[in-house]
């Protein structure tokens, strides 16, 4: 029967080279090595990759209400983070502990993923969303409706809203003629 049905971000903010860089090549090799045989079965690969693809997919979790993943592709901050919980994933993989100085990294930069979800810090050099902009409405209350109730004046307020804020609509407004 076949598993679950897994679809992997299209960026992956580090590849391979940049895991291998941190751990050196000796070190991936010993980390994923199953076998003893001194190469990286096809098994192997799709472990680094797993491990690629969760840096990744961990990173989109705390960062991609607030950034776009083609924004936080170009960061060099957001590959050397993904950099660093992929080598720990490698690290971690079979049961080990991986190196100390590694996981106090991996902590730092979870913590710094945690404040970035949270909204207490921000990504340096990457434009937020456009949902993430401020929009304005101006409501009054109109006395002399039938139905006192907030109104939204749409020639003064913002002609462009943020797309995943749909304004409240009063569709008895809409439907109920009323004198002015």
């Amino acid at each position: 029967m076949p598993g679950p049905l897994v679809v992997a971000p299209t960026n992956l903010y580090c590849v391979q080279q940049d895991v291998e860089n941190m751990l050196g090549a000796e070190g991936l090799l010993n980390k994923i090595d199953d076998f003893g045989n001194r190469s990286i079965t096809t098994t192997e690969q799709q472990a680094i990759t797993d491990a690629i693809t969760d840096a990744t997919v961990d990173i989109d979790f705390c960062c991609g209400q607030r950034y776009s993943p083609t924004w936080l592709a170009t960061s060099a901050l957001i590959n050397r983070w993904a950099t660093i919980l992929a080598a720990y994933a490698v690290c971690a993989r079979r049961g080990e502990d991986p190196p100390a100085s590694l996981e106090a990294r991996m902590l730092d930069v979870k913590e710094k993923l945690e404040s970035i979800q949270n909204g207490t810090n921000n990504i340096p050099g990457l434009p937020m969303r456009r949902i993430m902009a401020p929009v304005w409405s101006h409501t009054r209350v109109r006395i002399d409706y039938q139905f006192r109730c907030l109104r939204v004046e749409t020639r003064n307020s913002s002609q462009k809203p943020a797309d995943s804020l749909p304004q409240n609509i009063d569709y008895q407004e809409l439907a109920t003629p009323e004198r002015q």
